[in-house]
């Protein structure tokens, strides 16, 4: 049992009372609000007297509306080696679909594909950790006018299709021509139109231009240590609406307006399932999606990793799937994130205004590597710091994604966890001659934060916050380099036992934020 669930359970017949360490610990340990429970002062104190505690409270006071609590450093550590270190499975027998990361077909991966694809990694290690079964999906940006405007570009000008970086300029190039050209574009249209009535050409370039982009992310993936389950995107689903027509058809949920169909959400909200001219439209995809998902994975969490941008498409898609059948599609949650700029402005794959992720690991590699010869170190260092750039703030928090902070060694940074347990490494090396002379000065606030460990782990993966994850690393870490500055750790037993139970949180933790922690630094 964990330090603070010990005085829970201490004063858990009391309605209200709840503990949470104290932000000022000159004032205590642990605090109590008593305006939460209201004229159950005494009772607490009662139940709290350092006498009713086995040794682990040692004094108690009130502070205007709190009750603060001191524990003891011995009886503190004692109880924390005690407690079970691995992480309650809680999701045991459950399945997660995470769908994150999604890759543009004809696009490379830039820097705002950083958000979805660091907090959806994640997601997935908290998850997995936390015992539940979890489906990595990449769901592919692989449908729409977009192709045909390419096919259109490929026939006229040439393109090496062997090549993104190539099918890239095309795309750009032209963008900018069917956005000045009116008829243009009405010929990309009927190019589209080709794809998907099954064009022998057209679909040959269109299945050549999606196998380079999938071989050109690959690697990038592989860099960054993430595998996926499933890479069906739109085009597959595309193939699956009809079957959405009859199911909504057939639960009078559709309504014909001028040729279209729609779906009444109340409050003047009508939204399109199906063009005039009987096309599906983005959301009959995604509708087509979660059925498919359902049925296949059997899932308790479909989670999607989207940025802000999309607040309200999944607010739709949920509120038709309610419709459709209330409480069948289990948890349905839009994990929101704020958008990356560029310090040069918005990002824009149209107009050419992108940095590319693989530009940015490949930068963060070399400048790593003028601190260490050793190439793994570095390759570790420097994909730390750069999903660690997204994973240390609310993910809802916009970013100007400024190169030399992200790649800035400093500070609350991977860099600076990663060090810390490089350090811890070392000392225990030197630690032979450590003999026991039970001395516990200064384990206190290291404990209280281990302590956490846990539950933080667990409130993460419910409010789908890793940055609780790394908030944690940074302040152990912190909280450790302060102990190791006042203290001499390498000739006293029980601080190298300290040193350990920091170490194994600190690589626990970065493990579920998709970081390495590499033994020398």
């Amino acid at each position: 049992m964990s330090i603070k669930k010990q005085i829970e359970k201490l004063i858990s017949k009391i309605d209200g009372a709840e503990v949470s360490i104290c932000k000022n610990e000159k004032l205590g340990d642990y605090t109590i609000a008593t305006f939460k429970c209201k004229g159950a002062e005494q009772e607490i104190l009662k139940v709290l007297d350092p006498k009713n505690s086995i040794g682990l409270i040692s004094s108690v006071s009130v502070v205007g509306p709190y009750i603060n609590i001191f524990v003891n450093e011995k009886e503190a550590f004692e109880l924390y080696k005690k407690e079970p270190k691995s992480l309650n499975n809680i999701g045991k027998g459950q399945t997660v679909c995470l769908d994150f990361s999604s890759v543009n077909v004809a696009k490379q991966m830039h820097i705002g594909h950083l958000g979805t694809t660091a907090i959806g990694n994640s997601l997935a290690l908290i998850h997995k950790a936390l015992g539940y079964n979890v489906v990595r999906i990449n769901y592919l940006g692989d449908y729409g006018t977009q192709f045909g405007i390419l096919v259109l570009g490929v026939k006229m000008f040439g393109c090496n299709l062997d090549s993104l970086e190539e099918i890239n300029a095309l795309y750009v190039k032209m963008n900018k021509l069917v956005d000045e050209d009116k008829e243009l574009f009405e010929k990309a249209k009927e190019q589209s139109a080709l794809i998907e009535s099954g064009d022998k050409e057209n679909c040959q370039i269109y299945n050549k231009i999606k196998k380079t982009t999938i071989d050109d992310v690959l690697p990038l993936y592989e860099k960054l240590n993430i595998k996926f389950d499933d890479w069906n995107g739109e085009e597959y689903y595309s193939h699956k609406c009809e079957d959405v027509k009859k199911l909504m058809l057939a639960k009078g949920l559709l309504e014909d307006e001028k040729g279209a169909l729609v779906i009444d959400l109340g409050d003047d909200n009508k939204k399109a399932i199906f063009r005039s001219d009987g096309a599906s439209v983005y959301i009959t995809r995604d509708i087509a999606t979660i059925l498919d998902r359902k049925e296949k994975y059997k899932y308790a969490k479909n989670i999607y990793v989207v940025a802000t941008e999309q607040n309200l498409h999944f607010k739709n898609l949920f509120a038709i799937m309610e419709k459709i059948e209330p409480n069948k599609f289990g948890q349905l949650k839009h994990v929101a994130y704020g958008m990356v700029r560029l310090t040069t402005g918005a990002i824009s794959t149209r107009s050419g205004n992108v940095l590319k992720l693989s530009d940015v690991i490949n930068t963060a590699i070399e400048k790593a590597s003028e601190r260490t010869s050793n190439k793994d170190v570095a390759n570790q260092v420097a994909i730390g710091a750069v999903l660690f750039s997204t994973l240390c703030n609310e993910r809802l928090r916009d970013v100007v994604f400024d190169f030399n902070k992200v790649l800035s060694f400093e500070g609350e940074t991977a860099p600076y966890i990663q060090y810390t347990n490089a350090r811890i490494n070392s000392i225990l090396e030197k630690s032979g001659k450590a003999v026991s002379v039970s001395d516990y000065q200064g384990f206190k606030p290291l404990i209280k934060l281990l302590d956490s460990f846990n539950a933080t782990v667990v409130k993460a993966a419910e409010d789908c916050e890793p940055c609780y994850i790394s908030r944690l690393l940074l302040d152990i870490s912190a909280e450790f380099n302060k102990f190791y500055a006042n203290f001499k750790v390498a000739e006293n037993a029980e601080r190298i036992e300290l040193c350990k139970m920091v170490q194994s949180v600190l690589q626990k933790g970065l493990g579920l934020l998709g970081i390495s922690a590499p033994h020398k630094m």
